[in-house]
């Protein structure tokens, strides 16, 4: 069974009727990653476009706050093996958070390192590919050495995938 909420619909187990209502979406978002780490990911998904369509329908489509829910989103496509859908859905959290204040926020370094780390696309070069993305990288790792440090971990995590990047791309001198 089927219950409303919002724009889109999850299974009555997971939540009573809801309002659309922003504190709603951030739930539906929250239970979404715990039925992704529980591994029901068709269950996450709904939640998780539950919430996207809430924060869609609250904030608009290019809201710092609606990037999360797309990355949220994106993951658990990922996980699903559609590398293609979670890409587009990434590219578009990217897109927004690069427009808005949160320019230079860590979670857009987390939403680039994301991206990165997708399946590359089909029939894609993997050099092709490696130099789209080490701009890419490249803007992440300074959004994370500004915001957290140069000897943050996930500083290091962004620098060692720049470099890995580098070099699939034919570029040993900078990697």
């Amino acid at each position: 069974r089927v219950v409303p909420v919002g724009a889109a619909c999850v299974p009555a187990p997971l939540c009573v009727a809801a309002p659309a209502h922003p504190l709603t979406a951030s739930s539906l978002t929250s239970l979404a990653a715990i039925l992704r780490r529980l591994d029901r990911l068709a269950e996450a998904e709904l939640a998780a476009l539950a919430g996207l369509a809430i924060r869609q329908e609250a904030y608009g489509f290019r809201n710092p706050t609606t990037a999360s829910s797309l990355e949220a989103l994106a993951a658990i496509r990922a996980d699903r093996g559609d590398a293609k859908s979670a890409r587009d859905l990434l590219e578009k959290a990217v897109a927004i958070r690069t427009r808005s204040s949160t320019a230079a926020h860590p979670r857009t370094a987390d939403a680039i390192e994301q991206l990165a780390n997708l399946e590359p696309r089909d029939n894609a070069e993997p050099i092709a590919v490696a130099r789209e993305l080490a701009p890419l990288l490249e803007r992440a790792l300074r959004i994370r050495a500004t915001a957290l440090g140069e000897d943050h971990p996930k500083t290091d995590a962004i620098s060692r995938l720049l470099a890995d990047t580098l070099r699939k791309a034919g570029d040993e001198a900078k990697a």
